[in-house]
């Protein structure tokens, strides 16, 4: 299996840059850079670009093994399961702790189910954890989506179909990305490109310059169009996507490098728990060391980061070191 590396500068660019933006967005202050707020306040829209890279990675790890009966559903869903639930729990059981009330712990037990990304209502628990509800759900239909992507032809019907959906979400039933049946579009797209990815290296290599202008046109048009609902897909999408198959066509020391691939693997968590050490990081007051408000902002963001990337590593390596000892202990209990 080919490995998409630069994807890695992909993820950590996106975790970094909804840092960014909700370490703003709470601040009890304000930055008067126009330009600055206007850049900041936007990339709060690439978890779009995390559902689509994320659904292009899956594909990529699980595709052929699905549909060649590779793995079982098992195995499938086991990986899923290590992967998010004990940092995730983790998490919940901290802002029960905090909250310490009956709100907190009916939402902190939908959380851990992981099956809170059907329920219509926002959480108050791990706000931003909406992302992760809506991914557990794709994980739940991937054995059915790589039947409705078993080739290219369904693919692009599925993709059309997802598109309705998604118009549908907007002008009738009055439901945003938090929603599945807004974001499956966004899904069916990594998917596209999963299943064009050689094509699309093929047609990008002829011209490098070209493929970087249009994907800064993309991004111009990102920021140009009007910020409205109704023209979101539209403004998102060609960025996304020419970001996404710009990075798997070229090798880049910028998108791939022992740094990136350092966050990128603690991605997820960062972006869970980055709002928890934020609050913490507020409480010591950091957020007001200097006076000047955009060196505040700064700092904070620095701190916020700095304490994310630390829990996320730490925690991570706790935990291997437990399942270490745990298959030492079964292995000396079996013999």
């Amino acid at each position: 299996m080919k490995r998409y590396n630069t994807l890695n500068g992909l993820r950590t660019f996106a975790c970094l840059a909804i840092v960014l933006m909700h370490v703003k967005t709470n601040l009890s202050y304000s930055i008067s850079s126009d330009l600055l707020n206007l850049i900041i306040g936007e990339l709060g829209e690439l978890t779009i670009l995390f559902m689509i890279i994320s659904s292009f990675s899956m594909c990529c790890g699980y595709y052929e093994k699905i549909k060649n009966n590779q793995i079982s559903p098992e195995d499938f869903y086991k990986r899923r399961f290590k992967k998010i639930l004990p940092f995730f729990s983790l998490l919940v059981l901290l802002d029960i702790i905090v909250e310490h009330n009956l709100s907190s712990i009916i939402e902190g037990f939908a959380d851990i189910t992981l099956m809170f990304g059907f329920l219509s209502r926002d959480m108050q628990v791990l706000g931003v954890a909406w992302f992760l509800g809506l991914i557990f759900i794709f994980y739940m239909i991937f054995p059915f989506f790589v039947y409705l992507f078993s080739n290219k032809k369904g693919a692009w019907i599925i993709t059309l179909i997802a598109l309705i959906m998604n118009i549908i979400s907007v002008y009738y039933f009055d439901v945003g990305k938090i929603n599945m049946f807004y974001s499956f579009i966004f899904f069916c797209i990594g998917g596209l490109i999963y299943l064009y990815k050689d094509d699309i290296i093929k047609l990008l290599n002829k011209s490098r310059i070209v493929s970087f202008l249009i994907l800064l046109i993309s991004i111009i048009i990102f920021y140009v169009l009007p910020k409205s609902e109704n023209l979101f897909i539209f403004r998102i999408l060609p960025m996304c996507i020419m970001l996404i198959i710009y990075a798997i066509s070229f090798d880049s020391k910028i998108l791939d490098n022992k740094l990136t691939t350092f966050i990128s693997s603690i991605s997820l968590e960062i972006y869970l728990c980055h709002m928890v050490i934020f609050r913490v990081v507020e409480k010591l007051n950091f957020t007001h060391l200097v006076s000047n408000n955009l060196l505040s902002y700064i700092i904070t963001y620095i701190g916020v980061t700095i304490g994310a990337i630390m829990f996320s590593y730490i925690f991570k390596l706790l935990l291997k070191k437990i399942n270490e000892r745990r298959k030492i202990n079964e292995s000396i209990v079996s013999q």
